[in-house]
């Protein structure tokens, strides 16, 4: 049974090759459809990282097993690599939407796109070593991979949050102004 690489060939590690604008905020009107599909598209990301994290840490840990099988091994990269598919689905269409989108979801693409780019290179390079060398499942250049896969996905989940968890707070930044504007209108009527 040989084990398949990557779909696509890594889909978005091309997209690594397009040049990315700076991290400082575009002048850019963010179309509210894109910038909507962008957010719920990088909040599915924060899930699938999360997945992604757990069965990392898992296949990471199997590095300290010896008595495990190169199939137990499979059975686990498998997952990992259907994780980091369905991100690489979700960053391809962030991508075509990059242009359209708010300059915090701009900034959310540019960081994450790289470490996940980097996360794919290390899955495909484990399913390779898995492929070629069954036998030595331990050997310090699979267990780096493995290593690297679990440290790149919690920081590809870090970096995803953290995005989020700006957006929240500056909506309902938004909202505590527009509540304070009420409340000053209301108080210049009342001293007119």
């Amino acid at each position: 049974m040989r084990f398949t690489r990557l779909r696509k060939g890594m889909i978005w590690l091309p997209l690594l090759a397009m040049s990315f604008t700076s991290l400082a905020p575009a002048a850019v009107s963010a179309n509210s459809a894109a910038a909507a599909e962008s957010h719920q598209l990088l909040k599915e990301i924060g899930w699938l990282s999360a997945e992604l994290k757990a069965d990392a840490g898992t296949l990471e840990s199997y590095r300290r097993q010896p008595t495990l099988s190169w199939q137990t091994h499979a059975a686990q990269l498998t997952q990992v690599k259907e994780h980091v598919n369905a991100i690489g689905d979700r960053l391809e269409r962030l991508q075509a939407l990059r242009n359209n989108v708010a300059p915090w979801q701009q900034r959310a693409i540019d960081e994450i796109v790289p470490v996940a780019a980097t996360l794919a290179a290390h899955t495909e390079s484990a399913i390779q070593h898995l492929n070629e060398n069954r036998k030595l499942l331990h050997a310090g250049v699979y267990a780096d991979h493995l290593t690297s896969m679990f440290a790149r996905s919690g920081e590809l989940k870090t970096s995803v949050n953290t995005y989020l968890d700006y957006a929240d707070t500056s909506d309902e930044l938004n909202r505590l102004q527009q509540k304070l504007d009420g409340l000053q209108e209301r108080i210049g009527l009342l001293e007119s």
